[in-house]
């Protein structure tokens, strides 16, 4: 048996950003929600700290995007890295909405969009 599709891997991150029984999700436990808006005005380095870590993350999920093209288990984008910040920076608006209406339908609608946007076509 070969290595799971790399679709699977950004699936279970996609995920992850909702609360379950178990886990608050990513979105509740999230610096960049909490922290990016307040920090960016006050401090110069926080930004470039927080901004770094962000491109580390969706230059990992192009990368990802990439991967699943390859294996055929997400469709290809025409421009990973930009489909990368774009569906990150989606998650970070829907998890600030979250946060704001207290339940995860903004999230729930992320999931759906961005599952509509990556499953490849048959």
């Amino acid at each position: 048996m070969g290595p799971a599709p790399q679709g699977n891997k950004l699936a279970t991150f996609w995920a992850a950003w909702l609360p379950t029984d178990d886990s608050q999700g990513i979105a509740t436990r999230c610096l960049v929600v909490k922290l990016a808006a307040e920090v960016a005005d006050l401090s110069q380095d926080m930004r470039r700290i927080l901004d770094d870590g962000v491109a580390q993350l969706t230059g990992r999920i192009a990368d990802l995007l990439r991967q699943g093209a390859a294996d055929g288990s997400i469709r290809a984008q025409d421009d990973p890295d930009t489909t990368a910040r774009t569906l990150y920076a989606q998650w970070l608006g829907a998890a600030v909405l979250s946060k704001l209406s207290s339940g995860d339908a903004p999230l729930r609608l992320a999931l759906q969009d961005t599952a509509r946007r990556l499953h490849p076509t048959q």
